[in-house]
């Protein structure tokens, strides 16, 4: 009886024995695997991606409207967004007091990374009044 209850044990640690001394080679290699493909896929891309050189080809409409889409997706409190000119307006919800400031940030921040011209005029339309963004 004794016998029985002890011969499971014994098998489960002869089990966990042999595979702590297996190889693991070849799951190494597969690790290394997908590391391997990227720095070749790295290497072989021979063209840079000329960003600034892109945005400086796109007129100033298309620019401010992209812009104008991405802070409106991404701001709290963004609504619709209009450009007329080289002015792009953002309706905001919430007060100038209470919002202005930080919203002004965040989207002088976005039009300055995009490089938007110097005689670009961002403004954030809130119910109670207007604020033009330094950017």
């Amino acid at each position: 009886m004794k016998r029985s209850l002890l011969t499971p044990l014994a098998v489960s640690g002869l089990l966990l024995a042999l595979t702590a001394c297996g190889d693991d080679a070849a799951s190494d290699a597969a690790d290394d695997a997908p590391a391997d493909v990227a720095a070749s896929v790295a290497a072989s891309a021979s063209t840079e991606v000329d960003v600034e050189g892109m945005l400086d080809s796109v007129d100033d409409s298309t620019l401010l409207g992209a812009l104008g889409q991405g802070i409106s997706g991404v701001l709290p409190g963004a609504g619709s967004y209009a450009v007329a000119g080289s002015t792009l307006t953002i309706t905001m919800e919430g007060s100038v007091d209470a919002d202005g400031e930080t919203s002004c940030s965040i989207a002088g921040g976005a039009a300055s990374a995009l490089g938007v011209g110097e005689d670009t005029m961002l403004v954030l339309a809130f119910p109670d009044g207007d604020i033009v963004c330094e950017i």
